[in-house]
């Protein structure tokens, strides 16, 4: 089940079998406007808690391709090139925003080890005029985050603020 709700687009499992409702039915509206979001984890947890889990898994994780991005070359900016060109082609500007992780992640990092993900977003502000909001590196409350890289009910909460003001004042 977990391999045919993660492939779904390579072996073309109907909707209804992946709980999500086909386009045009009743639910579909509902269903985009309602996400679908992780339950808690770090929010139940005390720091001491918090701390532990980073100190058992972090430093594996600290080696994953999420905390090592390489500057280019990679299917993810072949894919990022293809959708920021075509839009910028169309008109339609673009926003590249990369939000903060957990700020217990950084304590795992070595200094330059994130580079590719600075050089990805200013090769595309330079190459389409693509916006950058880059606030990877800001350090946001614990609170915010549901684990070490997604948001949490306050983080997101946070995030959409935080956003609106960024548009606004892009858009003026």
């Amino acid at each position: 089940n977990i391999l045919s709700s993660e492939m779904h687009d390579l072996i073309d499992i109907p909707y209804n079998e992946r709980n999500i409702p086909e386009i045009g039915d009743a639910d579909w509206i509902s269903y985009l406007q309602t996400p679908n979001f992780l339950p808690p984890l770090f929010e139940n947890m005390n720091h001491s808690e918090v701390r532990g889990w980073f100190d058992e898994n972090m430093p594996k994780r600290a080696k994953y391709g999420v905390y090592n991005p390489q500057a280019g070359g990679t299917l993810n900016h072949a894919s990022l090139e293809y959708a920021i060109s075509t839009l910028r082609a169309s008109g339609i500007e673009v926003y590249m925003v990369a939000i903060p992780h957990h700020p217990m992640v950084y304590e795992y990092l070595e200094p330059g080890q994130i580079d590719g993900h600075n050089a990805t977003l200013n090769y595309f502000e330079q190459e389409y005029g693509a916006h950058s909001i880059n606030w990877f590196w800001e350090e946001w409350d614990q609170q915010m985050f549901r684990d070490r890289n997604h948001l949490g009910d306050e983080g997101r909460v946070y995030f959409c603020e935080r956003m609106s003001e960024e548009l606004n004042q892009m858009l003026e």
